[in-house]
């Protein structure tokens, strides 16, 4: 009866903190609760009639999607969307877009061809009528059914992680942007006729109409709200705990790194269950934290939330995924490497200099992991490098999961010197000869056939091709 009574409260706190989530996450997309205001626990489980447990999971949440910064003293504040932010999630969609029309165009079903019509026809009749709020709306859900026409699922737990974002800046820009539905038309021909080439250029067209116009739009409404005082430059101290996540405790920290590398090599194996009661002993935590930690393995896709009745296991990739894996991860990993490339500090250099000794100083067959653990830190560097803060963010959903596949794999020849020459390309600045670099080492085809193997994760329901 007692195990019961538990089950039943935590099912409860769980729906209270997904309405929690969804009420907050409307208020700061649209505006209601603006940038910078303080998101106060004790007010919000008045307002809400609930304790401050689904409080604290739904902005822990928030915090994730980049829509709360935690601050000093645990103090919760919506994030203020700068300049430097409309410049990171454009230049991550100009990436990803592209990509998803592609495999959209080669993916995309009955169902999805009647959706673009629909939205098209939506934009359409707003266009017609000069809503401009409503043709914002169509081309969003245009956007979105493009996505999920791709079934990719790393690619979707990357485009779940922007919505809020992306959305976010969308508005600020409503009144001012002027969608061009003889683009989208095009794009939905594109689809119609499974042509990836064409969906691509009608993108380029789209992007290139709607850039200046967007952010242009955006960056006066955020001009204009500054304030006519003197900005105060944050201390040293506020710098550091500044973060579009959440500031783990120790102890929280601990549990996630330990339990998300046993994952990855292995040693927990796709559907072991994995819950706060166990944790807690095994790291000698409270539930809260072990909570956290779960939070943090579902976010980077390494374990399927459970609920009242269900465990939380460990979840292995699904059929197809390990191709749509290392396709986004190599979306990625080239913007990384044109941004580092063009704007490295002296600094930097040395670390990724440092980094990549310590990669060649682990033997690739009797030190396998180390080498491993050290080929990502160096890739962690050349993000970091980018300076685009929400390319860092999003690359956490997906590095966990590349990581436990690319530990299946043995390193070849090509892979193990990879480094050596994208280290050389970026030391020189030259951000064409970095991304030429990059795609004749990881994306030749005897070395992903080398990382994906013959997993069963991999797709084979695409002819030649069809690899965006």
């Amino acid at each position: 009866m007692q195990e019961a009574g538990l089950e039943s409260a935590s099912e409860e706190r769980q729906l209270a903190a997904d309405r929690i989530l969804h009420e907050l996450r409307t208020q700061i997309v649209s505006g209601s609760r603006p940038g910078g205001s303080v998101v106060n626990e004790r007010e919000l489980s008045e307002e809400f009639g609930v304790s401050r447990l689904p409080v604290r999971s739904a902005i822990r949440r928030l915090a994730l999607e980049g829509l709360i910064d935690n601050r000093l003293n645990f103090r919760a504040v919506v994030h203020t969307m700068t300049q430097s932010d409309i410049i990171d999630i454009s230049e991550l969609h100009a990436v990803l877009d592209r990509f998803a029309v592609r495999q959209a165009a080669l993916r995309r079903t009955d169902d999805d061809l009647r959706a673009f019509d629909e939205d098209i026809e939506r934009a359409r009749t707003a266009a017609a009528r000069g809503d401009t709020s409503e043709l914002l709306e169509a081309g969003i859900a245009f956007r979105e059914h493009a996505y999920q026409a791709t079934r990719n699922k790393p690619l979707l737990d990357i485009y779940d992680m922007l919505r809020s974002r992306t959305r976010r800046m969308f508005l600020m820009s409503s009144r001012d942007l002027v969608t061009p539905v003889a683009l989208y038309e095009r794009l939905g021909v594109a689809f119609r006729d499974a042509d990836p080439e064409a969906a691509e250029g009608s993108l380029r067209e789209l992007v290139a109409h709607l850039r200046r116009t967007r952010e242009e739009a955006i960056l006066r409404r955020i001009e204009s709200q500054l304030p006519d005082e003197e900005v105060r430059l944050p201390a040293v101290e506020e710098i550091e705990q500044d973060s579009a996540s959440p500031a783990p405790a120790p102890e929280f920290l601990d549990a996630f790194e330990t339990v998300r590398m046993q994952i990855i090599r292995g040693e927990r194996k796709p559907g072991d269950t994995i819950s706060e009661r166990t944790l807690v002993p095994e790291f000698g935590i409270s539930r809260t934290p072990a909570r956290q930690a779960i939070e943090w393995l579902a976010h980077e896709g390494l374990v399927t939330l459970g609920g009242s009745r269900v465990s939380t296991r460990v979840r292995g990739l699904e059929p197809g995924e390990a191709d749509d894996l290392y396709d986004v991860c190599v979306t990625l990993d080239l913007l990384a490497v044109k941004l580092a490339a063009q704007r490295p500090t002296r600094a930097e250099i040395r670390e990724l200099s440092r980094l990549l000794v310590a990669e060649q100083s682990a033997d690739p067959i009797t030190e396998k992991h180390e080498r491993l653990d050290r080929m990502f830190d160096f890739r962690r560097q050349v993000l970091r490098m980018s300076a685009n803060q929400c390319l860092i963010a999003v690359d956490r959903v997906i590095e966990s999961r590349m990581r436990m596949l690319v530990s299946l794999a043995p390193l070849d020849a090509t892979l193990i010197h990879g480094h050596e020459y994208l280290y050389a390309a970026i030391v020189h600045r030259d951000t064409e000869f970095s991304e030429s670099v990059y795609r004749s080492i990881f994306t030749r085809p005897e070395v992903v056939d080398n990382v994906l193997g013959t997993s069963p994760s991999r797709r084979s329901d695409e002819g030649p091709g069809a690899r965006p």
